[in-house]
């Protein structure tokens, strides 16, 4: 388990947005952002780098996490032993939780999917606090490091059918990264496993991330970030230009109700 970790405490004085473009969510102010999620989340450690974004853009903001490799969204509302998140939102008092569901079950479990995303926002509600979505990445093709379309197709189906069903802002990150291998497909953002982003594909989180819940642009951002003497990010300034440019492009562009629309094959029953 990685450790839960307060970043920064202040309160965000230039008032980063919530934008009512992403899947109808009012604008709001954002000063405090927690994750909940599992090694897609801490793997090169999207909180901090999403943090430290921020931070490099004049924005400071509390962010704080708690993650568990292999868990999905059920086992943090149903099992005991993960009820950390549970305890961290409830005295947390933050403005958003970020909510990240394991990455096979979108596909294998939808209903689990569809049903605890609305659990967990009724448990945020009861704080007021507001539900995010991360929309996750497909896993390799075994053997390769291309994306396994199917299973892309799958995932982004199912985080829109819960964003538009709870009109919930949704972090495309999924589909960032089906159009960074589109364009660029001898750079890879997964590690070797074929799965687990590499500091490429954090940084590319974090932008769209920076992108989707601060309401601003990327452009410009730094290519190397650090959080005290640690670095966090160093890539070229070119391949932050990339990352950067691609982030603000898809968020701007992509459409749920639309792709949910020439998707509706791969929609599942709300088990509600």
């Amino acid at each position: 388990m990685k450790a839960t970790r307060l970043l920064l405490c202040a309160a965000c004085a230039l008032g980063l947005l919530l934008p009512a473009a992403a899947v109808g969510t009012a604008a709001a102010p954002v000063s405090s952002v927690m994750f909940l999620g599992n090694s897609y989340t801490f793997v090169n450690d999207l909180p901090a780098v999403f943090n430290a974004l921020c931070k490099a853009g004049g924005a400071k903001l509390r962010v704080d996490s708690f993650t568990m490799g292999s868990c999905g969204l059920v086992d943090f509302y149903e099992v005991p032993k993960f009820n950390g998140g549970k305890k961290l939102l409830a005295k947390g008092k933050f403005d958003v939780i970020v909510m990240q569901d394991q990455s096979l079950v979108p596909t294998i479990r939808p209903d689990w999917t569809l049903k605890y995303t609305r659990a967990w926002g009724k448990l945020a509600a009861k704080v007021n606090t507001r539900p995010v979505y991360f929309m996750t990445w497909a896993r390799c093709t075994p053997g390769t490091l291309e994306p396994d379309m199917y299973m892309q197709d799958k995932t982004t189906t199912i985080y829109c059918q819960a964003a538009l069903r709870d009109n919930v802002t949704l972090v495309p990150c999924g589909e960032v990264w089906r159009e960074w291998h589109r364009l660029y497909p001898a750079e890879t953002l997964y590690e070797s496993d074929g799965s687990h982003p590499n500091e490429l594909g954090a940084y590319l989180n974090a932008c769209t991330f920076y992108k989707v819940l601060c309401g601003k642009s990327p452009l410009g951002l730094p290519h190397k970030l650090t959080h005290g003497s640690a670095t966090l990010v160093d890539i070229t300034p070119a391949q932050a230009r990339q990352c950067q440019e691609l982030a603000e492009k898809v968020t701007d562009s992509f459409n749920p109700q639309a792709f949910l629309d020439s998707h509706q094959d791969l929609t599942a029953p709300d088990p509600e």
